[in-house]
């Protein structure tokens, strides 16, 4: 669509009309109207603290840290399900074990096997992985290098790793079950044969050092 007979109207655009052409070229992909419409748009120059960009970083990563472990605590209880899946008659305190292992309601979503190894696609954790018994003990290896780092980072920067979380949905279901996930996971010599053998056999399995120096490029220099 031919857009330079409408461009010398993109000034006076208000920021919702704006947004939303945004949007809508960038779903086309039209990358170069949008640069138009950017740049077309009236500054604003605003003052905020020192610490502000440093505190919205923090709090970015703090939902991403979240949201990277509920996926890991769902693969853990579709597992614990799966586990429950023996003979024709099930007692009372199965059906119970099975209802709750169907996903916390805390969670507030499921996520299927196809999806968890696509989660895992930088550990290259294929369908030729073992079975469900390894890939959730990879799982909560995955749930345990995250947390440490998270709290490493934390320690350096001098914060709560728990106060920065307050608020942040699925935080306390992440916290509850640390202990269990430690209890389930593998041991780093364990998880480094599992992602060797489910690769081209020169893999890792990431470390707690990596994924707190892969958080901390996250912040960037607004840490400093």
């Amino acid at each position: 669509m031919k857009t330079d007979r409408l461009a010398k109207y993109y000034r006076s655009l208000a920021p919702k009309e704006r947004l939303s052409l945004i949007i809508g070229v960038c779903d086309r992909e039209d990358f170069e109207e949008r640069d138009r419409l950017v740049e077309s748009d009236p500054r604003q120059v605003v003052s905020v603290p020192n610490h502000h960009f440093l505190a919205m970083a923090l709090d970015d990563l703090a939902q991403r840290y979240v949201s990277r472990q509920l996926p890991l605590l769902v693969q853990y209880w579709r597992s614990t399900r799966n586990s429950f899946k023996t003979g024709k008659r099930t007692s009372t305190r199965k059906r119970t074990a099975r209802k709750r292992a169907a996903g916390s309601p805390a969670l507030g979503f499921r996520i299927s096997r196809d999806d968890f190894l696509r989660l895992a696609k930088d550990l290259k954790l294929g369908e030729q992985t073992a079975g469900w018994s390894d890939v959730t003990k990879m799982a909560a290896y995955l749930f345990c290098v995250n947390t440490d780092a998270w709290c490493q980072l934390c320690g350096e920067l001098s914060v709560g790793d728990q106060a920065i979380l307050n608020g942040v949905p699925g935080a306390d279901e992440v916290a509850r079950m640390d202990s269990l996930m430690r209890y389930v996971a593998f041991d780093a010599e364990q998880a480094n044969v599992y992602v060797k053998q489910v690769s081209d056999g020169t893999d890792e399995a990431v470390s707690v050092e990596e994924m707190t120096a892969a958080m901390r490029g996250k912040l960037g220099e607004k840490s400093v």
